[in-house]
Parts: C-alpha cells; sequence; structure tokens
C-alpha cells in the first residue's frame, strides 16, 4: 500500500507566528513508509527502493522554499479529489544534489603547470 504525505500551514520562515492558516503545500506521493527522526529528519521510502529525507527545522518541515507547520499522511482512499500528487523531490527536500558554483577563469599569466610555457604538453 502506498502513502501520501500533504503539507500544509506553510511560510517563508520557521521563525514567523502565524495568526492565520499558512498556504497549502505539495501532496508527495506514492511513498512506501515514512520514518521520523527525534523530530529533526523525516526520512521517506520511495517506490523505487531510494531512501529520501525531509529537516525538520524549529517546529516546521521544510520543503522547496516553504516551511510546513502542519503535515498529514494518507493513505489511497483518502486522497483528495482537488490535489493531484507529486513525486518526492530531493531538490525540493534541500537533500538533493547541490549545484556547484563554477569557478571564473583566472586571467593573467598562463599556466606553466602544462607544458612549461602554457601550452598542453602532447
Amino acid at each position: 500500500m502506498s502513502i501520501y504525505l500533504r503539507l500544509s500551514h506553510g511560510r517563508r520562515s520557521p521563525r514567523t507566528q502565524m495568526d492565520e492558516m499558512g498556504t497549502d503545500g505539495p501532496l508527495i506521493g506514492p511513498l512506501s513508509w515514512l520514518h521520523a527522526t527525534y523530530t529533526s529528519t523525516i526520512r521517506v521510502g520511495l517506490p523505487n527502493g531510494d531512501v529520501g529525507w525531509i529537516e525538520i527545522v524549529g517546529d516546521c518541515l521544510r520543503y522547496g522554499r516553504t516551511y510546513y507547520g502542519d503535515w498529514t499522511i494518507l493513505g489511497p482512499s483518502q486522497l483528495p479529489a482537488d490535489h493531484a500528487p507529486e513525486p518526492f523531490s530531493a531538490t525540493l527536500a534541500g537533500t538533493g544534489p547541490q549545484k556547484r558554483r563554477s569557478r571564473p577563469a583566472k586571467r593573467g599569466k598562463p599556466s606553466r603547470s602544462r607544458g612549461g610555457r602554457g601550452t598542453p604538453t602532447r
């Protein structure tokens, strides 16, 4: 049986004091299982056997650029008709591959490490 994680009560910062209900978030799934560890991390089992994780910051779950104060685990029969599920994204969870910044090329003298005068060795 698959499960789904519905995020709600979103805000831009975990420190934001909420007087009203925040934004609705995504419905993530299908997932094979979910495991919370000391209110710091939620691990999720993906259908292909991989494991993803989502961080808990303060008392909010961070996904994308939004922090969610509420999350609900749903079974397939409980899926809302107006909210289509989306697959788990390690990039949105902030646990995926990080893009490296490329360094600008140095200007000035050519490198002497290859061929002595900046020319490649053969």
